[in-house]
C-alpha cells in the first residue's frame, strides 16, 4: 500500500499542494490527471522524494524520506528528453543495472542476461547498435522505459511519458504499461489522453483541481461528463 497522508506544498502564499491524502493498492496502475498547474508533478516528485513537502509518505509501513529517494524500491521516468545522451540503445538499457553493479563497476553475467531477455522480448534488437538520436520519438520512449524495467523496483513513477508520441504510438505505450502492472509493479503516471484509462476498470483515476484530490476511481461512458466537469471545468452543455 502506498499512503499519502496531507501533503501539503505551499509557495509564498499559493498551495501548490494542499492537505493531499488518498491510499493506493499495490500492483496496480494509476493515472494522475489535472489541468497544468493542478500540482500533479510536484505530487510525483514528492512521492520520488525529489521534492520537500510537508506530511507523510509510506510504502510498506516504512516513511519514504522527503529528501531521499529508495533506489531499491522506486523508478523515477522523467518526461522523454528530446536531447538525449550519446548512448546506444544496449548501453542505455544495461545503465539500468548499474546500481546492481559491484564495487568496481562491472556488469554480472546476470546484468547482461536480463537486459538481453528485455531487448528481445520489447522487440527492440533490430537496432540495438543505434544512438539514442537516431530513434523516433516512440522508439527512443520505449528504450526509457526498458531501461526502468531491468531496475527492477516495485513502484514507478511516470511524467507523462505519452509527451512528443503520435496517436498510434501513445497507444502502445499505454498497451504495455498495462502489460507492465501485470507483472506485480505498481505504476503513477502522469497523462492528459483520456484513452489511456477510459473503459478501463483496470485502471485507477486521481484527478487533481488547485492542488486537491477531487477525483479517485475509474472513467467510463457513463460518469465521462462528470468527470470532465469535476477534473477540467468543462461543462457537458
Amino acid at each position: 500500500m502506498i499512503r499519502i497522508r496531507e501533503v501539503t506544498l505551499k509557495i509564498q502564499e499559493h498551495f501548490v499542494l494542499d492537505q493531499v491524502s488518498f491510499d493506493l493498492p499495490l500492483n496496480t496502475l494509476t493515472y494522475l490527471v489535472g489541468c497544468n498547474g493542478s500540482g500533479k508533478s510536484s505530487l510525483l516528485k514528492a512521492i520520488a522524494g525529489n521534492l520537500a513537502v510537508e506530511g507523510f509518505i509510506s510504502f510498506d509501513a516504512k516513511s519514504l524520506a522527503s529528501n531521499f529517494i529508495p533506489t531499491h524500491q522506486i523508478t523515477w521516468v522523467p518526461q522523454l528528453n528530446t536531447q538525449p545522451f550519446p548512448y546506444t540503445v544496449h548501453d542505455f538499457v544495461l545503465l539500468g543495472r548499474f546500481d546492481k553493479t559491484s564495487f568496481w563497476g562491472d556488469y554480472s553475467i546476470e546484468d547482461i542476461q536480463i537486459v538481453e531477455s528485455v531487448l528481445h522480448k520489447w522487440n527492440l534488437n533490430a537496432f540495438r547498435s543505434r544512438q539514442l538520436s537516431q530513434l523516433s520519438g516512440g522508439e527512443l520512449q520505449k528504450v526509457v522505459l526498458a531501461q526502468a524495467y531491468v531496475r527492477n523496483t516495485p513502484i514507478w513513477l511516470l511524467d507523462e511519458p505519452a509527451r512528443f508520441l503520435d496517436p498510434y504510438q501513445r497507444i502502445l505505450l499505454y498497451q504495455l504499461l498495462q502489460e507492465i502492472r501485470q507483472e506485480n509493479k505498481t505504476l503513477i503516471c502522469i497523462t492528459h489522453d483520456e484513452e489511456a484509462f477510459l473503459n478501463q476498470p483496470q485502471v485507477n483515476v486521481l484527478g487533481l483541481k488547485e492542488g486537491k484530490i477531487c477525483w479517485q476511481g475509474t472513467v467510463n461512458n457513463n460518469n465521462l461528463y462528470q468527470f470532465r466537469e469535476t477534473v477540467y471545468g468543462i461543462s457537458p452543455n
